[in-house]
């Protein structure tokens, strides 16, 4: 059963806070008024709040509400000014607007239910700093990447099977390396074969292995991939590609836990976590008849897809400062980044063959560079992207040392993107803040926080007096 949300309100009058209370009766929450800062800590003490609604406050007491108690803060403002703007960085809730409507405090509670589910999701998560661990430094900043990670936390610890599907060079393996070391069996063995890379006798003798004499050339007896994988992860690559007749094996397998080996004559258990990957749409071979119906639901148990890079496109740059990163490790050298039109010829390719081939390029141009900075003439695409760039002189370079950390580098490209984007929006849309906050997804007060960071618009000008948001 779940918590009843709880709700701590801080007001003197509780004719101003009247809508509030009948609403949150309405969706059946707790609540309780107290007058005073003293009173709201003392109760505070006592009881654990989601949420707190305050007619009073100030800065010293909103960043105690939420770093010494954890708590999402709302306040009542009859106005939206310097002095309520000044709240949002220190990561309040919401602005709630006097005189108060119902419309307005029902969807005020919608957010805050959906925000504490996605507080109490991200609880039972491993946190990211294990994935940063296992990818050893490098987690990806793009949301859907981040989702990802977020269901493999989930899963990993199961031992269902995982299906892994997406374009060659998106990092399939990568991702089947992460639920190994994430899950139970992470001492035990990391077993991977490609399928299509191996013809089919010799493929099911890789998987079952084979006794002495079972046909020419077996000299000796030899475990097989599904035996060496037992109690491990077992990575079946390109599983698009297996034959027809070991389809009807592997799912004998995966049914029973039972091998035998060619020529033997004893069944062995064997149990591993199988993971299958493949860039084929398995569900059209299906149709095609190429690839067993029952076999692709047995696999299909937990289904993660990894979008193309060319759909992830922000992320091509923290890639590449995280691929110079490694080859100053390994040739030891000192790159410290990209110049600006060697970013702008990564950015505008759609790479084919995605992060593989992203990190090959890099490689390449690694080796070429001789000076500080990888430039654009070090950047070598396929001839049709060639003259992607002019060959006019470099203007300025990417000013980010490769001895900051990675994490200074991600949120360095991090708000210069935000603040790009923001820019775009209102030089597309002027200051309807309505249909800008529609089209990035974003709250007003996230909005008006990344305005006043970034220096967007002075506060008391003509342009913010007129900003739609104070006319509602």
């Amino acid at each position: 059963m779940k918590k009843k949300i709880s709700v701590l309100i801080l007001s003197r009058s509780n004719e101003r806070i009247k809508s509030i209370v009948e609403v949150l009766l309405e969706y059946g929450l707790y609540y309780y008024i107290v007058d005073s800062f003293l009173m709201a800590e003392k109760k505070l003490l006592k009881e654990h709040f989601d949420m707190a609604i305050l007619d009073e406050y100030n800065k010293d007491f909103i960043e105690k509400l939420i770093n010494d108690y954890n708590l999402s803060v709302a306040v009542l403002a009859e106005e939206i000014n310097e002095e309520v703007l000044n709240l949002v960085p220190l990561g309040i809730f919401d602005v709630l607007p006097m005189p108060l409507n119902k419309p307005r405090i029902r969807l005020f509670i919608e957010k805050l239910k959906s925000t504490l589910d996605l507080k109490a999701e991200m609880k039972i998560l491993t946190s990211f700093d294990e994935v940063e661990r296992v990818f050893r430094g490098y987690v990806s900043n793009d949301p859907e990447m981040r989702d990802i990670y977020k269901y493999i936390l989930k899963v990993a610890k199961t031992h269902s099977s995982v299906l892994i599907t997406g374009e060659t060079g998106t990092g399939k393996e990568v991702l089947t390396r992460l639920i190994h070391d994430l899950s139970n069996v992470e001492k035990e063995n990391f077993v991977a074969i490609n399928c299509s890379s191996i013809p089919a006798n010799l493929l099911e003798s890789e998987l079952f292995g084979y006794e002495r004499g079972a046909f020419t050339g077996a000299g000796g007896t030899k475990k097989g991939l599904f035996e060496i994988a037992n109690n491990g992860t077992l990575l079946l690559d390109e599983i698009g590609d297996m034959p027809m007749l070991l389809q009807s094996k592997l799912l004998r397998v995966l049914e029973d836990g039972l091998i035998r080996r060619i020529g033997g004559t004893k069944n062995i258990k064997t149990n591993f976590r199988l993971i299958a990957a493949t860039n084929q749409d398995l569900e059209n071979l299906i149709e095609q008849k190429e690839f067993r119906e029952d076999l692709y639901y047995r696999l299909n148990v937990l289904h993660i897809h990894i979008p193309p890079l060319r759909d992830r496109k922000t992320e091509i740059i923290s890639l590449s400062f995280y691929f110079i990163e490694q080859f100053n490790k390994e040739f030891k050298r000192n790159i410290k980044g990209l110049t600006e039109k060697a970013t702008l010829k990564l950015l505008n390719y759609d790479f084919p063959g995605n992060v593989r081939e992203l990190k090959h390029i890099i490689e390449k141009a690694f080796i070429l560079t001789n000076g500080d900075n990888i430039s654009h003439e070090h950047i070598l695409l396929p001839n049709k992207y060639k003259n992607m760039l002019s060959d006019s002189d470099e203007s300025k370079t990417l000013n980010v040392n490769i001895e900051q950390s990675m994490k200074y580098v991600l949120k360095y490209w991090k708000d210069e993107i935000r603040k790009e984007y923001i820019k775009n929006l209102l030089s597309k849309y002027g200051y309807d803040i309505k249909r800008i906050t529609e089209i990035a997804k974003i709250e007003r007060s996230y909005f008006y926080k990344l305005l006043k960071k970034y220096k967007l618009v002075e506060f008391n000008s003509t342009k913010w007096n007129n900003i739609q948001h104070f006319k509602d």
